[in-house]
C-alpha cells in the first residue's frame, strides 16, 4: 500500500522525467545555408550545353562530408515542400542533378537538360544535408535558390 510521502516523492519524480523529456522535430530548417555562385541569378541555360556550377556550404560541423542535392524547379522552392528526408517529392521539381559533397566535389559545370519547352523560368535550387552534424539533434536541411531562364536548342 502506499503511505502519502512514497505517492507524492513517486508523483514528483515522474513530474520531473516528463519535465525533462524533449520533444525533437524531425527535420527542421538550417540557416547554414550556403551560397551558389554559379549560375548566378537570371542566367540563361540552354537545353544539352553545360553551365558553370558552384557552391560553397559555411564549415558549420564538417561540412565537406554534408551532402547537397541539386534540382530545377518550376516553381519558388520552399522549405516547407521538403519531405521528412530532405527531397523535393517528384511532383515538386523538375529536374535532379544528383547528390554531391564538397569533400569529393562536384564537377564544375553542369549540362542542362532538354525540357522540352521553348523558354521558361525556372529556378536552380540546393537542398543541404546536415544530418549527421551533430548526431543527436533533428534532421537539418538548408535550400538555397536563384531564378534562371531555360531555352530550348
Amino acid at each position: 500500500m502506499f503511505t502519502l510521502p512514497s505517492l507524492l516523492l513517486s508523483l514528483a519524480a515522474a513530474a520531473t522525467a516528463v519535465q525533462g523529456a524533449t520533444f525533437r522535430m524531425r527535420q527542421e530548417m538550417s540557416f547554414s545555408n550556403g551560397t551558389i555562385h554559379q549560375p548566378i541569378a537570371d542566367e540563361i541555360l540552354v537545353a544539352n550545353t553545360t553551365f558553370d556550377f558552384s557552391y560553397t556550404q559555411p564549415n558549420s560541423c564538417e561540412s565537406g562530408y554534408s551532402l547537397f542535392t541539386v534540382y530545377f524547379t518550376a516553381q519558388e522552392p520552399a522549405f516547407s515542400q521538403l519531405d521528412t528526408n530532405g527531397n523535393f517529392p517528384d511532383d515538386e521539381f523538375l529536374f535532379s542533378f544528383g547528390e554531391f559533397t564538397l569533400g569529393t566535389p562536384p564537377p564544375p559545370t553542369l549540362t542542362t537538360p532538354d525540357l522540352g519547352s521553348e523558354v521558361q523560368s525556372l529556378f536552380f535550387a540546393v537542398v543541404g544535408d546536415f544530418q549527421d552534424c551533430p548526431p543527436d539533434v533533428a534532421n537539418e536541411y538548408g535550400l538555397v535558390f536563384v531564378p534562371v531562364t531555360f531555352e530550348s536548342t
